[in-house]
């Protein structure tokens, strides 16, 4: 979990590790054809001004230390417990390995390619 610090600016706050690499990242990106090199970590907020890494580059990273866990029920209450996974890495690797647990629980059929961090978002234009 992601404690507030009060100045609700925790992605922008100087990451505590520097020693960051962005190899899912990286691949994702470039998958999407998407260019993920110096100066757009600095255009996205990775990099600050003074060259640092951010807390948001941490979150990216490979070496991100928050996971992601999910639990399986069977039915619609919590009491037969089925299963359980903790999961970690960059955040895209955890939401990519979170959606493919989930497909393997879920009996209803969905297209595996949606990346929701990555699906672009149609707003209707107001007039």
């Amino acid at each position: 979990m992601i404690k507030d610090n009060g100045s609700g600016q925790f992605i922008s706050e100087l990451s505590v590790e520097q020693n960051l690499t962005f190899e899912f990242a990286a691949r994702i990106f470039t998958e999407k054809d998407v260019k993920f090199g110096k100066e757009q970590k600095q255009s996205l907020g990775l990099i600050r001004p003074d060259g640092r890494y951010t807390s948001l580059a941490l979150i990216l990273s490979d070496q991100c230390p928050y996971t992601t866990k999910a639990a399986i029920f069977e039915g619609l209450n919590e009491e037969k417990f089925k299963d359980r996974k903790e999961f970690t890495g960059s955040i895209f690797k955890q939401i990519e390995d979170l959606q493919s647990y989930l497909y393997v629980f879920n009996r209803i059929s969905s297209d595996r390619a949606f990346r929701p961090m990555l699906q672009a978002v149609k707003l209707p234009v107001k007039s």
